[in-house]
């Protein structure tokens, strides 16, 4: 089977990081969070680790076996922190000979918070090593100079609508309607949605809830929103504002929405819901997007106050 036959997405690049894998170098991998720069790059060290004749997933040797957990393998920052025993343990492991595979590699995940000491301590070694490193970051330009200079650096575009459609469908088992709407709130997000579906979910229904209670039970409305994880909070407003956009095109007998699997729903409100207030929620709710709100709760809450009052 062809290398990368099961990423979707990043065609043009793909192509590139097939020929780099045939002679890999020390390499960062930089572009937004969630598009997959981890993933394709365990694609290639597993590659480069194989030391049997049939490549990629078919590939039955000790060392595609093994893999993740690999002797000759070793990720380090993979929650967010690189600490001085991190540092330690990749100067240990690469201070030893290889034990399956012609190479030894090492990933460094979210290389942008290395220190400029911890940094200083890694540059002989990535310099003198026949070894590789791969450094994968969101956040390019927080990755110190001594570092990208040492390395090849390749970058990932932001996923398509039509590419998270796909991955939450054909990989996470997503109903094509719920990914296409989920795609919509985590496109541009810097929240991970495929390490977080059950949550994206969530917030996606009490954006529903919350813009439903709106007329009927104010309060309650109001609840939704301390129902949201506050981390998750921007999804609730993105999904809010798709939800308020779908309402306002049903009223216009556009039914081409994002929200599809919620359309009768939807509908009810569209007739319920006077366009001139529904405006007001909308240039409210995106007005909060565009600005850089630290109380995100509270804020939202100050909109709903707002679209509520438009009716006394």
């Amino acid at each position: 089977m062809k290398m990368f036959s099961e990423i979707i997405g990043h065609n043009q690049l793909l192509k590139s990081l097939e020929s780099f894998s045939l002679q890999p170098q020390n390499s960062v991998f930089y572009g937004p969070y969630s598009v997959g720069k981890k993933t394709i790059a365990l694609e290639i060290v597993k590659s480069v680790l194989c030391v049997g004749d049939t490549k990629f997933d078919l590939c039955n040797c000790i060392s595609c076996r093994a893999f993740p957990q690999h002797p000759d393998f070793l990720q380090v920052g993979i929650e967010g922190k690189i600490l001085v025993e991190h540092i330690d343990s990749i100067l240990e492991f690469m201070s030893r000979a290889p034990m399956i595979s012609k190479k030894k590699i090492v990933m460094v995940d979210n290389c942008d918070v290395i220190s400029y000491e911890a940094a200083n301590r890694l540059l002989k070694v990535v310099e003198e090593t026949e070894n590789f490193f791969f450094f994968i970051t969101a956040n390019i330009e927080d990755v110190l100079p001594t570092i990208k200079s040492r390395c090849i650096k390749f970058k990932f575009e932001a996923l398509s609508r039509e590419d998270i459609t796909n991955i939450l469908w054909k990989k996470m088992g997503l109903d094509m309607d719920r990914a296409r709407a989920l795609s919509w709130v985590g496109a541009g997000s810097s929240i991970d949605i495929f390490a977080h579906i059950e949550d994206c979910l969530k917030a996606r229904a009490k954006a529903l809830d919350f813009i439903s209670f709106l007329r009927t039970d104010f309060i309650k409305s109001l609840e939704c929103i301390d129902e949201v994880g506050r981390g998750f909070l921007p999804l609730f407003l993105d999904a809010s504002i798709l939800t308020v956009s779908d309402i306002l095109l049903l009223q216009n007998s556009i039914e081409d929405i994002v929200n599809i699997d919620q359309k009768e729903e939807l509908k009810k409100l569209s007739k319920d819901m006077p366009f001139k207030n529904l405006l007001v929620l909308f240039n409210g709710l995106t007005q909060l997007k565009s600005e850089n709100i630290y109380n995100f709760s509270s804020a939202i809450k100050a909109v709903a106050i707002i679209f509520n009052e438009t009716f006394i």
